[in-house]
């Protein structure tokens, strides 16, 4: 059997919302787990009251599930799953070696076509042409086999971005009593899970486990007992902290090709969110004439 191939252009990288009605009163309140569970609920007692009638809701809710368990098992594989990712080759209950040396392969064998992909991915997004041209820069990288360069690019890059956009320019997250460094992105995660439109959110394949991976690992504190900061060492997916402090070493391909996938997500999901914000501002402006209050 032939090596296999990663989806075809032209690739479909976002989930079509039209379907949702416009549900953006939706809001994860609760531990991101807890709210898919009462989505769930949500959806069959709507299914059950209305019918027919709601349809399309149901559908999109369908849409926005849609491979989750594979997705899980890519994680549960110490890999971040991306359009570019074989689903289709892959069963929720295979062993996490067996898919581990599937991807492995695949993005070795296939690496021009995986290329090619996240590049159109990212240059379809609206961040602007600086960290456009980051990411082909650690593209090249990869091509080059300069795994950590990789990682130790992007990180400060999607700060930048989420800086320079959601942050309105300010280096410091107000949200808490004393404004802090917001270069972990701390609110802008918590907003993530418990603030923003579930629309916004969810409107990037994969998000229901890339919100999860980034709330509870990308950006996580590293601890310095031994003990601790081993739970990172052995985690393919790289840490921001780690990372930027020189506490793990991320040189694998591995680790590069979750980087560029994590990026690749987060570039959407923080565009996707500070478009939201601007039509908030935009709303609130036309509602009583005057001038929006800046983002701080």
């Amino acid at each position: 059997m032939g090596p296999m191939q990663p989806p075809k252009p032209p690739f479909d990288f976002a989930l079509s919302l039209d379907k949702l009605a416009r549900v953006e009163p939706v809001r994860f309140d609760l531990k991101f787990g807890e709210s898919l569970v009462q989505i769930g609920r949500a959806v069959a007692q709507i299914q059950a009251n209305f019918g027919r009638v709601v349809q399309p809701l149901v559908a999109g809710f369908a849409e926005m599930f849609k491979d989750r368990e594979r997705a899980e098992a890519v994680h549960a594989a110490s890999w971040i799953p991306h359009p570019t990712t074989p689903l289709h080759a892959i069963e929720p209950d295979m062993p996490a070696h067996q898919i581990d040396a599937l991807l492995a392969a695949h993005y070795r064998d296939n690496w021009p076509e995986v290329r090619a992909a996240m590049s159109q991915s990212v240059q379809a997004t609206a961040i602007d042409a600086e960290a456009k041209a980051t990411f082909e820069e650690a593209l090249a990288a990869h091509d080059a086999g300069l795994y950590r360069s990789v990682v130790r690019l992007l990180f400060p890059e999607i700060e930048r971005v989420a800086r320079e956009t959601v942050y309105g320019g300010s280096r410091k997250d107000v949200s808490g009593r004393r404004p802090k460094n917001n270069a972990g992105l701390a609110d802008f995660r918590e907003a993530l899970m418990s603030e923003l439109p579930v629309g916004v959110v969810l409107d990037t394949p994969f998000a229901l486990s890339l919100v999860e991976k980034l709330y509870g690992h990308l950006y996580s504190y590293v601890p310095e007992d031994e003990a601790g900061l081993a739970v990172f060492e052995r985690d393919p997916v790289p840490n921001r902290h780690a990372s930027q402090h020189g506490y793990v070493t991320y040189s694998s391909a591995q680790n590069a090709i979750n980087m560029l996938a994590m990026a690749d997500f987060m570039f959407h999901v923080i565009m996707s969110a500070n478009a939201y914000m601007d039509r908030l501002e935009a709303e609130a402006k036309a509602v009583d004439g005057t001038a929006a209050t800046p983002r701080s």
